[in-house]
Formats: C-alpha cells, sequence, structure tokens
C-alpha cells in the first residue's frame, strides 16, 4: 500500500497538484473502514505517472497494510477516500473514485488544491511554505463539514486509472 501511496502522492507533489493538507482523516463525518470494499480491489496503473503496476486487495494496497497506524481509509459511494499520516501529525489526502456503469468502468485518482476564491469558505489553522516548484503553500485545514468536503470534492482534479485486472 505505501509503494502506491508513496507514487500517488509523489506524482500529486511534483506536479504542483494538492495544496491541502487536514488535521484530522477526511471526510470527519464517516467511520474508518477496516477493509478495502471490493470495487476498489484489482490490479492498476496510472497512465500519466508511468506504467508500474499496483495491486490492492482488502487489506492491502502494493505491499502495506491499510492497518498499519500510517492510514486511515474511508468510503463514501462511489469514493475511496485515503488519508496518510505526515509527521506533523496532519493528513494527506488521496481520493480514489470507481463508477460502475453496465459493462464500462471509469477509474480515476483526485486532488485537492485550494484556489483564492476558495480559502474564505474554510477554517485554516496553519500554512506551510513548500520547495520550489510546488505550490507556493500548503494549507492546513480543520473542521471541515460536509458541505464543505463537498466543495472540495467538487473542485478536485483528477487522473485516470486504468483496472488491468
Amino acid at each position: 500500500m505505501r509503494n502506491f501511496i508513496i507514487l500517488l502522492f509523489a506524482i500529486l507533489l511534483f506536479a504542483s497538484c494538492s495544496n491541502v493538507a487536514f488535521k484530522k482523516p477526511q471526510p470527519e463525518f464517516l467511520e474508518p473502514l477496516t477493509e478495502i470494499p471490493e470495487k476498489f480491489q484489482g490490479v492498476f496503473v496510472v497512465p500519466e505517472i508511468d506504467s508500474t503496476k499496483c495491486i490492492v486487495s482488502n487489506l492491502m494496497i502494493a505491499d502495506d497494510s491499510i492497518n498499519n497506524g500510517e492510514f486511515v481509509i474511508k468510503s463514501w459511494g462511489n469514493y475511496l477516500f485515503i488519508n496518510e499520516k505526515r509527521d506533523n501529525d496532519t493528513y494527506d489526502l488521496t481520493i480514489g473514485k470507481a463508477v460502475r456503469f453496465l459493462n464500462y468502468e471509469t477509474l480515476s485518482i483526485h486532488y485537492i488544491n485550494l484556489d483564492s476564491n476558495q480559502i474564505q469558505l474554510f477554517n485554516i489553522v496553519a500554512t506551510e511554505k513548500r520547495g520550489p516548484g510546488l505550490s507556493s503553500n500548503l494549507y492546513i485545514l480543520e473542521n471541515v463539514n460536509r458541505n464543505q468536503f463537498q466543495n472540495l470534492l467538487n473542485t478536485s482534479r483528477k487522473m485516470d486509472v486504468i483496472r488491468i485486472e
């Protein structure tokens, strides 16, 4: 799991995509899972990154357990939320989406990037300066309610994912 998460976060960070971290695992209104739902299990690649395969099972992503204390996994409808604990007791968030209709499936990963029009909508408790090539600030959010989270989800950016098996 860590390899998949590291791959996703490296892509997100190097692509200057996500500029948000959270004080609590997101979304706050959902309880953590102990298993990954079946629709998010399989062998996947993210073509925009590279052709490395990632295997996701009910308890593992790549070679890491989802129950190792580093991750908090949540699910809501077609979304899987992977919260990774950072060194400063905040969480980075990677969002997976799986939509199936008849024999058609669309898979993607999403990332959140606050822009200047959204900043006043959230409780930003801290900001961190980031390195060259990345968004200038990382915003740490706290007390994100359901409507705020839905706003973040609706304005998230995505990368397509392909299921191999």
